[in-house]
C-alpha cells in the first residue's frame, strides 16, 4: 500500500520543507530519505550545488524525481538495512522529512544513520505534532478520525509530542542542536474550529496555554551524541562559564571622539558577565587619544596596551587575544558602540550549544549578512531610535533568537577561547593591516567543526571604517581576493547564505514593533503589483508622507496572496497573507495598527478584499485614477480593431467587449455601476490631468473629480528649458522612444515608421529605451535599434548618451500622465507627442514641443518628424542667443498635496503604542502545510524482504563508467602522441561524457590547431569517424584567415571616452564580474573609459550612475554588423575568465574590423595571436590593471 503526496517547494515559505531546506549549506553531499517526488532535491541539486542521494518507498514517486539524484534507491526501510544501500558513502546532512512516524522501529533506523554522517555531519528531521490544539480537542470530543494527510494520516504507525521526540532521539543517541517548529493555527488546519466550541471553556483555555498548541511539525537539527562534545569542540561546564571572566578587545587606531562612544558605552551598559576592557593603541596619529587612554588605565577602567610601532589591525588583535589565554574574547570595534546587557546575551548565544566558536550581533552599518534593518546594506539608524531604545525592543522581541551564518563580521564578535585553541590565532602574515582576517579565521574554524551564529536578539551601532579611512575599498578588494584563493568555497557559502537569508524573518519582527511604535499618522494604501506609473506615483508619495505619516501598501501577490508591506525609505518589513486562510489575521494587524485613512490607487487583483477590508476598519478612502479601468475592462481605451474608441456608445461597448472573451465581462453598463459605487463613496478623487478629469465626467457627471498633477511629488518638479541639438541633413536625424512599448502606446505606429523611412531611404534613425510587447525590425530591415528596458535612477545618463534630436511619444490613447514624458523633459529633449490624453496641456506653452494629429499615417509621421528636426536648428540658435529662463510646463493643478493632502482631522485619541506580544502574536501568519506529502513508508507485515531497485541519474552513470574507462584506457599501448591524439578525438565525438573533469577541462586550455603535428590524419579515419570529425571541427575552419577584413581601427583622442564593446552573453564564468570590476574602477578613477555591453546577463550590471557601464540589450544575430556600426567602439574586448575553444562573437567582431582584446587563457590559433589589431591580456590582471592596459591599448590605435 503508497500514497503519493504531491507538493509544491518555495525555499522562502516557511513550511518544513523550506526551514530543513535553509539548513543545508551549498555544496553538501545530502541522503533524502522519503524523497517524495523530489522536489526538494531538485532544489538541493540545481539551486545549491549539492550531490544529494535519496531513498524512497513508493517506486511511481521516484521515478519522477530521479533526475535531481546522484543515486536514488526505492526500498522499504522497515525491513532494509540503510547501510547496505549507501555502501562506504558518507554524507554532510541526512534529511528525514516527515519519515519517522511511518516506520514500525524508527529507532532502529535513527541508529542506522549515525554512522552515515561524515564528521560534522547532521541530522535533519521534521515530526507531526500530535499534541496539536486541533487534535487534542478532536480526541477530547470523542473522536480520533484519521485522514488521507494530516497529523493523523492513515499511514502513520508512530506520534510523537516534544518531549517524546526528545527522549526517542537521546535513546537512539542523538542529541538535538535546535527545536524549531512549524506554526498552524486551528482555522488552517485539517480540524474544524467547531471543535474547540463543545469542550468547556477552562479545557480551551488550558489547551492554548501550552508552547506547542499551534505547533504542528517540529523541525530539528540534531548531531550523534558522541559528536557533540568533540576535541575540535571543547565546552566549559557551566559552573566556570557563568563565572569565566571575558575580554572585551578594543583595537584603536584613530578617531577620538568614536573611540570615546565606544568605551563610554562599555562603561555604562548594564551587564553582569565579568570582563575586561582591554584596549590596544597601534601607535595612531592622534596624541590627544593617546592621552585619555592613558587616563582611563590610571584610573583602572581599562587595560592599556601600547604597541611600541604600528603593528596593524591584525597583530593587534593578536596580542590582545594572547594576554588571557583561559578567557573568551569579544573583538570590538573602536567605532561601535553597546548597550544594557549585551555581552550577557552574546554568551548566552555562545554557549546555546557545544559547537558554536563565534557570535555576532546585529548591527546597522558596516555589517553585511549581520545588518539591520536592511539585510547587505549600510544603514543609519532607524529615525527616531536609539541604541539603547532599539536594542531593548530586540531583546523583548527576538529573545534567545539566532541563526547560523557562514562567518562572523568583524565589528563585534564574541569567539570562545576553545574555537581560539583549535583553530589559531588571526593570520597576520596575510592580512595585516586589517580586512578578512575574520572571514579567514571563521572559514578555518568551519573546517574543524565549528559553527558561526548571529544573536538576533542583539543589536550595537557600528559606524564603519573609522580608522582605514580612504584605505578600506583597496583593503577591502584585496581581502576579497586572497579568500578566494585561500578559501575557493567561501563565495559559496556566502551566496547561500545571502539568498535564503534566514534572518529575515527576525528583522521583520522588529520592523513591525517599530511601527507600531511609530507616534506619526497611518495610511493604507491598496494598489496592483503591475509597476508602471501607478507604483511611481505611490513610492513618490509615500516618499513625500515621510516626515508625517507611516504608509503600508497592499498589493496581491499571486492568485491567492496579499503582501503588506512598510514603505519608507530604508524599510523592507513585508508579509505575504493566504486571502483563503490568512484574511482575518490580516484584518486584525490592520485593526491593531490603527489604520486612518486609506488610499486606493488601483484595484486589480484585490476588489473584493479591499472592499471587506475598508468596510472592516470602517475608515474612510480616498481614490486616485491612474488609467481607465473603472471607464473600461479594456483599461487603455483600445478597442478590439486595435484603434483608440474615445467612449463611444454603450451599445458600441458591448459589442467591442464581446469580441474578446478573455474580459472579466461584456456588460459595460453593470462595469460602470460596479466602480460607480466605488467612487461615490471617495472622501476624495484625483486623476492627474484635466483630459483624464472630463473622461470621468462624461460618465459620472455629478462627481467632484479634482486634478492633482503627479509632479507635485515627493518635491515640485521644475524642467529645465529646451537644449536643442543642431541636424545636418546628411546626418541621420535621432529620435528616441522611451518607456514600455505595448499596441496601445505605439508599437505597430514605430514599426510602420521604421518601415517607410528604410523604403524611402529617409535620414532617420529610431531609438528604443525600454520593453516591448512584441518584437522590432531587425536593423538589417529598418533604421530602428531597441536598447533593451533600463533602470529609472539611469534614464538621464542613457538619453545623454544616445543624444537624441527629439524625443517622441508614439501613442495612440491617451494618457492620463506619462512619467516618462517627465524624464525627457528633465532631459531638456525636444518633444513630439499625439494631441491626445495629458500630452497637450503638459506640453503647452512649451519651446520644442510639438503635437502630431492623431489621424496621421506612417508616411506623413515622417515627414513632420524631418520638419520638426529642420526646425531645432533655429531653436538651437535662438538658445545659443538668449538667457536661459525657466520653462516648466507644471499644468494647472486645484488639488496641492501639500496644502491638503494630509490637511484632515487626525483621530481626537491619541493613538496607544501597540504591546510588542500582542503585535508579535498577529504576526505570526503560517501558511497551510499539511506533513510532508512526499515520502511514505508503508510496511508490509507479512513481507520479511523487498526487492531495492536503484535508480541512478546520468552524472551518476557517468561517474560509473568513467571509472571502468579509466583503467582500461591506461592498458591501451598507445604512444604519448598517439595517446593525446586519440583522447582529442573522444573529447571531440563526446563532451557531455567528459565535460567537467580536470582532464578535459586540461585540454580545453590547449590549442588544437598550434602546429601540424597535432592535428589527426582524417583520411586516415574509418568513414563514419572521419564524417564525425568533420562535422564537430567545421566550425572551427569554416572561416580562414584571407576571409576576413583588415582591422580598421578608429583614432582615439584622451580627452575622449575610449568606447570598449563587449558582445556575446555574460555570466560570471564569461567575465562579468570582471567587466563589472573594471567599470567601477573607471568610475573611482575617472578614467576616460565608457563600456559598452550587448547581449543579456545573468546578473544586474552596475547603473550609469555608478559606473560607466551601457548595457544596451540583447540582440539578433543578424542585426550585430549593424550594431556594432552604431556603437562605433574603439575596442572589441572579451572578458572571459575561463578557456574558450572558439567563439562566434569573436568571428563577428573580426568580420566588423575591430581590434580586439581576449584573455591569455582562450585557445585561439596562432594565425590569429598574429593579427594586427589582437592584443592578449594577461588572465592574472586586476580591475585597474586591465582597465590600465586597456588605455595603453586605446593609445597604440592611432598608430596602427
Amino acid at each position: 500500500m503508497s500514497h503519493q503526496y504531491h507538493r509544491t517547494f518555495d525555499p522562502n515559505a516557511q513550511d518544513s520543507l523550506a526551514k530543513l531546506a535553509r539548513l543545508v549549506p551549498a555544496g553538501a553531499v545530502v541522503l533524502d530519505i522519503g524523497t517524495g517526488p523530489g522536489v526538494l532535491a531538485t532544489y538541493l541539486s540545481e539551486q545549491c550545488a549539492c550531490y544529494v542521494d535519496g531513498i524512497e518507498y513508493d517506486r511511481q514517486s521516484a521515478s519522477l524525481g530521479r533526475r535531481a539524484f546522484r543515486s536514488l534507491w526505492v526500498a522499504d526501510l522497515n525491513v532494509t538495512d540503510v547501510t547496505t544501500l549507501v555502501g562506504a558513502t558518507r554524507y554532510d546532512r541526512i534529511l528525514c522529512a516527515d519519515v519517522l512516524e511511518h516506520l514500525v522501529a524508527p529507532e532502529q533506523l535513527l541508529c542506522q544513520l549515525s554512522g552515515l554522517l561524515k564528521d560534522g555531519g547532521h541530522l535533519l528531521l521534521s515530526i507531526p505534532n500530535v499534541a496539536h490544539i486541533g487534535l487534542l480537542a478532536e480526541l477530547l470530543g470523542g473522536e480520533l478520525r484519521y485522514r488521507p494527510e494530516g497529523l493523523l494520516d492513515h499511514t502513520h504507525l508512530r506520534f510523537f509530542t516534544r518531549t517524546s521526540l526528545q527522549r526517542l532521539l537521546e535513546t537512539s543517541g542523538w542529541q538535538s542542536l535546535t527545536f524549531d517548529c512549524v506554526h498552524l493555527p486551528i482555522e488552517q488546519s485539517e480540524f474544524a474550529p467547531a471543535v474547540l466550541d463543545a469542550l468547556p471553556s477552562e479545557v480551551v483555555e488550558f489547551l492554548r496555554t501550552s508552547d506547542d498548541a499551534e505547533t504542528y511539525q517540529f523541525i530539528v537539527d540534531c548531531v550523534p551524541s558522541h559528536a557533540a562534545i568533540s576535541k575540535t569542540a571543547p565546552v566549559l561546564t557551566a559552573s566556570v562559564a557563568s563565572v569565566a571572566r571575558v575580554d572585551v578587545i578594543v583595537p584603536v587606531y584613530a578617531g577620538f571622539a568614536e573611540t570615546q562612544a565606544c568605551l563610554d558605552s562599555l562603561f555604562n551598559a548594564s551587564v553582569t558577565t565579568p570582563y575586561e576592557i582591554v584596549v590596544i593603541d597601534d601607535v595612531g596619529p592622534e596624541p590627544e587619544l593617546r592621552a585619555w587612554l592613558r587616563s582611563l588605565a590610571t584610573q583602572g577602567r581599562i587595560t592599556l596596551l601600547e604597541n611600541t610601532q604600528n603593528l596593524g589591525y591584525v597583530a593587534s588583535v593578536n596580542r590582545g587575544i594572547e594576554l588571557h589565554p583561559e578567557r573568551d574574547v569579544v573583538l570590538l570595534n573602536s567605532d561601535a558602540e553597546v548597550a544594557n546587557d549585551w555581552l550577557d546575551r552574546l554568551r548566552v548565544a555562545a554557549y546555546a550549544s557545544t559547537d558554536i566558536g563565534t557570535v555576532t550581533p546585529f548591527a546597522n552599518s558596516g555589517a553585511t549578512i549581520c545588518a539591520y534593518p536592511q539585510f547587505c546594506v549600510d544603514n543609519p539608524l532607524p529615525d527616531g531610535w536609539d541604541l539603547a531604545t532599539l536594542d531593548a525592543l530586540i531583546r523583548d522581541i527576538n529573545p534567545g533568537a539566532g541563526v547560523d551564518i557562514p562567518t562572523s563580521v568583524g565589528f563585534c564578535t564574541y569567539i570562545r577561547r576553545a574555537c581560539i585553541d583549535t583553530v589559531g590565532l588571526f593570520d597576520v602574515a596575510t592580512f595585516g593591516r586589517g580586512y578578512g582576517e575574520e572571514n579567514d579565521f571563521s572559514m578555518r574554524a568551519h573546517y574543524r567543526g565549528w559553527r558561526h551564529r548571529l544573536a538576533a536578539d542583539v543589536f550595537v551601532i557600528h559606524r564603519g571604517g573609522v580608522s582605514f579611512g580612504a584605505d578600506k575599498a583597496a583593503l577591502v578588494e584585496k581581502a576579497g581576493q586572497v579568500m578566494r584563493a585561500h578559501h575557493p568555497t567561501y563565495d559559496l557559502l556566502v551566496g547561500d547564505h545571502i539568498r535564503r537569508d534566514p534572518a529575515r524573518s527576525w528583522r521583520e519582527r522588529v520592523d513591525w514593533c517599530r511601527l507600531a511604535r511609530s507616534s506619526r499618522r497611518r495610511l493604507l494604501f491598496i494598489t496592483h503589483a503591475l509597476g508602471g506609473g501607478t507604483e511611481r506615483h505611490v513610492q513618490d508619495l509615500a516618499r513625500w508622507l515621510e516626515d508625517a505619516a507611516e504608509v503600508l501598501v497592499l498589493r496581491p501577490a499571486g492568485e491567492d496572496g496579499l503582501t503588506l508591506s512598510w514603505q519608507r525609505c530604508g524599510e523592507v518589513a513585508a508579509i505575504t497573507f493566504q486571502r483563503t486562510l490568512d484574511f482575518e489575521r490580516l484584518i486584525a494587524l490592520l485593526r491593531t495598527l490603527y489604520i486612518e485613512r486609506a488610499h486606493v490607487h488601483h484595484l486589480i487583483g484585490l476588489e473584493a478584499e479591499a472592499q471587506q477590508i475598508l468596510q472592516a476598519l470602517s475608515i474612510p478612502y480616498d481614490l486616485t485614477l491612474h488609467d481607465f479601468f473603472m471607464l473600461c475592462p479594456r483599461i487603455t481605451l483600445f478597442d478590439d480593431r486595435s484603434q483608440f474608441c474615445d467612449q463611444p456608445a454603450e451599445h458600441e461597448c458591448e459589442r467591442c467587449l464581446a469580441a474578446d472573451p478573455q474580459l472579466p465581462t461584456h456588460d459595460i453598463r453593470t462595469w460602470r455601476q460596479a466602480w460607480g459605487h466605488w467612487l461615490a463613496g471617495a472622501d476624495r478623487i484625483l486623476v492627474p490631468s484635466h483630459d483624464t478629469a472630463a473622461r470621468i465626467r462624461r460618465i459620472w457627471p455629478e462627481l467632484h473629480v479634482r486634478v492633482a498633477a503627479h509632479d507635485q511629488l515627493p518635491a515640485l518638479t521644475y524642467y529645465p528649458p529646451v537644449r536643442a541639438r543642431t541636424w545636418q541633413a546628411d546626418r541621420p536625424l535621432r529620435v528616441v522612444v522611451v518607456g514600455h512599448l505595448p499596441p496601445a502606446k505605439g508599437l505597430m505606429v514605430l514599426t510602420a515608421c521604421a518601415r517607410d523611412a528604410a523604403k524611402r531611404g529617409l535620414p532617420l534613425e529610431f531609438h528604443h529605451l525600454g520593453d516591448s510587447t512584441w518584437p522590432l525590425p531587425s536593423l538589417a530591415e529598418a533604421p530602428v535599434i531597441a536598447h533593451g528596458p533600463y533602470i529609472e535612477s539611469e534614464l538621464a545618463a542613457r538619453l545623454h548618451f544616445l543624444s537624441p534630436h527629439l524625443a517622441w511619444f508614439p501613442a495612440i490613447c491617451p494618457e492620463t500622465w506619462c512619467y516618462t514624458l517627465s524624464g525627457c523633459l528633465m532631459a531638456a529633449l525636444p518633444v513630439v507627442a499625439p494631441q491626445l490624453g495629458a500630452f497637450p496641456e503638459r506640453l503647452a506653452n512649451r519651446p520644442g514641443s510639438y503635437l502630431l494629429p492623431n489621424d496621421l499615417d506612417a508616411e506623413a509621421i515622417n515627414d513632420r518628424l524631418l520638419a520638426f528636426g529642420a526646425e531645432l536648428n533655429t531653436l538651437a540658435m535662438l538658445d545659443s542667443k538668449t538667457e536661459l529662463t525657466d520653462t516648466s510646463v507644471q499644468i494647472d493643478t486645484d488639488f496641492i498635496y501639500s496644502a491638503e493632502y494630509l490637511n484632515i482631522a487626525a483621530p481626537q485619541a491619541a493613538q496607544p503604542l501597540i504591546h510588542n506580544s500582542a503585535l508579535v502574536k498577529t504576526l505570526v501568519i503560517p501558511l497551510a502545510i499539511g506533513t510532508k506529502q512526499s515520502a511514505q513508508h508503508i510496511p508490509v507485515l507479512t513481507q520479511t524482504s523487498q526487492a531495492i531497485v536503484h535508480l541512478r541519474s546520468w552524472r551518476a552513470m557517468r561517474s560509473l563508467i568513467l571509472a571502468r574507462l579509466k583503467p582500461l584506457w591506461w592498458r591501451l599501448p598507445l604512444s604519448a602522441q598517439t595517446r593525446y591524439r586519440v583522447k582529442s578525438l573522444l573529447f571531440r565525438m563526446a563532451p557531455p561524457l567528459f565535460r567537467g573533469t580536470a582532464t578535459y577541462n586540461a585540454w580545453l586550455q590547449l590549442n588544437l590547431e598550434q602546429s601540424s603535428s597535432n592535428k589527426i590524419d582524417v583520411s586516415a579515419l574509418p568513414h563514419f569517424f572521419r564524417r564525425v570529425w568533420l562535422s564537430i571541427t567545421h566550425t572551427v575552419s569554416e572561416t580562414t584567415e584571407n576571409q576576413y577584413p583588415p582591422v580598421q581601427p578608429r583614432s582615439w583622442q584622451a580627452d575622449r571616452p575610449l568606447r570598449i564593446v563587449v558582445v556575446g552573453p555574460l555570466s560570471p564564468a564569461n567575465g562579468l564580474n570582471v567587466l563589472a570590476a573594471c567599470a567601477h574602477d573607471a568610475a573611482k578613477r575617472a578614467l576616460p573609459l565608457e563600456f559598452h555591453y550587448l547581449g543579456d546577463f545573468t546578473w544586474p550590471l552596475p547603473c550609469l550612475a555608478e559606473a560607466p557601464l551601457i548595457a544596451h540589450g540583447a540582440y539578433a544575430e543578424s542585426e550585430l554588423t549593424a550594431r556594432l556600426h552604431f556603437l562605433s567602439p574603439h575596442l572589441a574586448w572579451f572578458p572571459k575568465i575561463g578557456p574558450e575553444t572558439w567563439s562566434h562573437t569573436l568571428n563577428r567582431c573580426r568580420i566588423a574590423a575591430l581590434p580586439i582584446v581576449v584573455p591569455q587563457l582562450w585557445a585561439i590559433p596562432e594565425r590569429l595571436m598574429n593579427f594586427p589589431g589582437c592584443y592578449v591580456l594577461t588572465h592574472v590582471l586586476d580591475a585597474e590593471a586591465i582597465n590600465n592596459r586597456l588605455l595603453e591599448i586605446g593609445a597604440e590605435l592611432n598608430t596602427l
